[in-house]
């Protein structure tokens, strides 16, 4: 069964006891995080042990200030990149959540959310467009307006997906609209700064009535990848750019100062938008090695 939060708070699935809830404590030499398949004995009064973790296919990881690495969750299928007008979306984090997926093996949909709150023009729809116009999944909806939400969940339906975004874009009120019965903080965003305020300090997992599992994670305004990435690899999150890296003179082109460059050639032509072509030396000056 999946660890249903951080804490270790077991949700039984199945069975006699299907949606009670057990507190149980972990043996001491297992290492958990949300999304685990564990086996676990039953105890009185609602507890009881986790006893063994099985093997994880995925592991969804970050550096922690630079420093240390943050295990985030466990058999994950899908990153749901969730944006919104407020706080202003970020191509940078966007495309940080686009490389996790490439190396985590999983699917990405980006979705906007607070669709309701859009005006004519507005920046984080333009930026939607493009990701979609790029061949990327992506999806507008409204939890206040319960617009979009039968779309997502139906994309959701086989998958162990994750929320990915920053603070105030509305994770928890996406799984707050799912399941209204859930005791879910849901906040807003500060007055001061449009930046939003921090209401999930643990990583739960929810099973959806659709079907599929959704883990609703802390907010984040920065997504560090541990190590150095084979170009290769990085560039799958950028299908634009893909297919142009073998037009370039030079194999080992930085992009930035070589003659006969691909890539500033097809912005020249009006082929490539020079504003990715920046995002994408921004992603392999931070992840990528030669």
């Amino acid at each position: 069964m999946p660890v249903n939060t951080s804490r270790t708070r077991h949700r039984q699935k199945s069975g006699p006891t299907r949606g009670q809830r057990y507190c149980c404590h972990a043996r001491q030499h297992l290492e958990l995080v949300v999304g685990d398949r564990v086996l676990w004995e039953a105890k009185q009064h609602m507890k009881g042990w986790i006893t063994s973790c099985e093997p994880r296919d995925t592991l969804i990881e970050r550096f922690s200030h630079g420093r240390s690495t943050k295990l985030m969750a466990a058999n994950v299928t899908a990153l749901v990149i969730v944006v919104a007008p407020k706080p202003a979306p970020s191509r940078h984090l966007i495309n940080q959540y686009l490389i996790a997926a490439t190396i985590f093996g999983c699917t990405p949909i980006i979705t906007l959310n607070k669709f309701d709150l859009m005006t004519a023009g507005d920046t984080s729809d333009c930026i939607i467009n493009q990701y979609e116009t790029l061949g990327f999944t992506c999806l507008r909806i409204s939890t206040k307006d319960q617009y979009g939400l039968d779309a997502l969940a139906q994309l959701l339906t086989h998958h162990t997906a994750i929320l990915l975004g920053q603070s105030g874009v509305g994770k928890s009120s996406l799984v707050k609209a799912w399941l209204p019965d859930e005791s879910i903080v849901v906040g807003g965003l500060s007055n001061s700064n449009d930046l939003g305020r921090h209401t999930t300090s643990n990583s739960t997992l929810y099973h959806l009535p659709s079907g599929g599992h959704l883990i609703d994670a802390p907010g984040i305004r920065e997504f560090k990848l541990s190590g150095r990435h084979p170009i290769e690899t990085l560039s799958r999150a950028f299908p634009d750019i893909q297919p142009k890296l073998h037009t370039c003179h030079f194999r080992d082109c930085s992009h930035q100062h070589e003659p006969d460059c691909g890539l500033k050639a097809a912005v020249q032509a009006g082929e490539l938008d020079a504003q990715r072509l920046s995002d994408y030396l921004a992603i392999i000056s931070q992840f990528g090695a030669r």
